[in-house]
């Protein structure tokens, strides 16, 4: 599992930002922000479920149709849960819409964080999460609607468990 927690390290460096403003406040001002540092290996549990499944999402999801070496190391990182051959298929293709669907919502971030710079305004982080949020909890009620019971408990028995490998900073608002 060494591979997939770096890729979760990784990845959850790069979404950090994203994953904990509340899509209730407005977008941030740097100045005005507090922050705490998460360690999941001391504090697992103050990693949340969200920012914990949209990571194993982002590091196991494949595009459709993915070369051949992708698609060896999604293979490899699901053949870990021991699936079934038909929950393995199942969740590769609910990981491949979520794919599609979380680099279009990254793509849009994008695109529009560029236009509100260039307005001189500041990106909307929490509609990005609130969005990001919305995916992860969409792509896990489809899993439970397309694999086995026992196949969800062995991936949320990972996800928990990579917890304790997470680190993570927490934005919140100042008074």
């Amino acid at each position: 599992m060494r591979p997939l927690r770096l890729m979760f390290v990784a990845v959850l460096l790069t979404s950090a930002a994203f994953s904990q403003v509340s899509s209730n406040n407005p977008p941030m001002d740097m100045s005005r922000t507090a922050s705490s540092y998460v360690d999941g290996s001391q504090h697992p549990e103050l990693v949340p479920d969200n920012v914990a499944y949209r990571l194993f999402f982002v590091a196991v999801a494949q595009e459709p149709n993915p070369a051949a070496d992708k698609e060896a190391v999604q293979n490899a990182q699901l053949l870990k849960l021991g699936f079934s051959a038909k929950d393995m298929e199942s969740t590769k293709r609910v990981l491949e819409d979520f794919k599609v669907q979380y680099d279009n919502l990254v793509s849009r971030f994008n695109d529009s964080s560029q236009v509100a710079m260039q307005a001189g305004d500041a990106a909307d982080y929490s509609a990005f999460s609130s969005q990001a949020d919305a995916l992860v909890a969409y792509t896990r009620e489809k899993l439970k609607q397309r694999v086995s019971a026992d196949a969800m408990h062995k991936l949320d028995l990972l996800v928990q468990s990579e917890k304790s490998n997470m680190k993570m900073v927490r934005t919140t608002r100042a008074h």
